[in-house]
């Protein structure tokens, strides 16, 4: 039964059900730098692959991993979590450039840090299909040259970071461009920013500061700080966490732990008949 027990410890921590103690995030961060894509978790690079063409900055995950494209010259590609190349590729729609992406599950979201590529800059939110096509403008930010994005599913809004130098403010939208909320950072030129379900913490990182990620809660207070030596030399824009199951997959999984569980019983049975 001890046995048992440590297996299906070890089922819910991998879940999200028991929160183990690390430090950085506690669910699979992917930032870009354009032309690499580093998985982070915990206090942990855990692997990094090259993309197919330079500045695949707008990233988002779900099953693989779907980078956009930062300018109309550059094409984005489906990759496994793994990174392995899958073959699709997701051809630039959206006018501007773009750092970053972020996903509700069945749409991907985008800003136009420039609203061209001569140098106007940009306030656009835009939302794409899942294979980065038909895009439709949401709304203009408050500030000019908007970043990072991340969804937030606790309230079906955007989070947005805006590029500048000094203490850059996160805004949390409404889906029609409302003002919900907002905050300023320490870092400057905030980046790759994505939000953690499993704790509802915004991760991000900064240009300037090379190797440092910051976890703020949705509040706006600064939680911690971490630092990866293999990213010290690295800029990364974009950043998307991977989702935690849906309720029905943790359904799947506890119908699993319980036939785990019948069948250590009964081989206990046999051992002791």
């Amino acid at each position: 039964m001890r046995t048992l027990n440590i297996v299906i410890a070890g089922f819910l921590i991998e879940a999200g059900m028991a929160m183990p103690c690390w430090a950085g995030p506690a669910s699979d961060y992917y930032v870009t730098s354009g032309s690499n894509v580093y998985h982070i978790k915990g206090d942990l690079v855990l692997n990094t692959w090259t993309t197919v063409q330079f500045n695949e900055y707008p990233i988002v995950v779900m099953d693989t991993v779907r980078t956009g494209s930062y300018q109309s010259t550059v094409s984005g590609h489906e990759y496994s979590l793994a990174g392995s190349l899958m073959g699709a590729t997701y051809a630039p729609t959206i006018p501007g450039l773009h750092h970053d992406g972020a996903t509700d599950g069945t749409g991907n979201f985008t800003t136009s840090y420039w609203s061209n590529e001569i140098g106007t800059l940009g306030t656009a939110v835009w939302r794409t299909d899942a294979d980065w096509m038909n895009p439709v403008k949401l709304f203009d930010t408050l500030a000019h040259r908007p970043s990072g994005i991340a969804y937030d599913p606790s309230n079906q809004s955007l989070w947005i970071s805006e590029w500048q130098e000094g203490a850059p403010v996160v805004r949390n939208y409404s889906m029609d461009g409302a003002l919900l909320s907002s905050f300023s950072t320490s870092g400057r030129y905030s980046t790759s920013l994505a939000l953690d379900p499993k704790d509802g913490t915004l991760w991000m990182g900064s240009y300037n500061d090379l190797g440092y990620y910051y976890q703020y809660s949705r509040a706006g207070g600064l939680l911690s700080t971490s630092y990866y030596a293999e990213l010290a030399g690295v800029r990364t824009l974009g950043g998307e966490i991977a989702p935690v199951p849906e309720p029905a997959s943790y359904a799947l999984l506890l119908a699993g732990i319980g036939l785990l569980a019948l069948r250590f019983e009964r081989g206990n049975r046999q051992h002791t008949a």
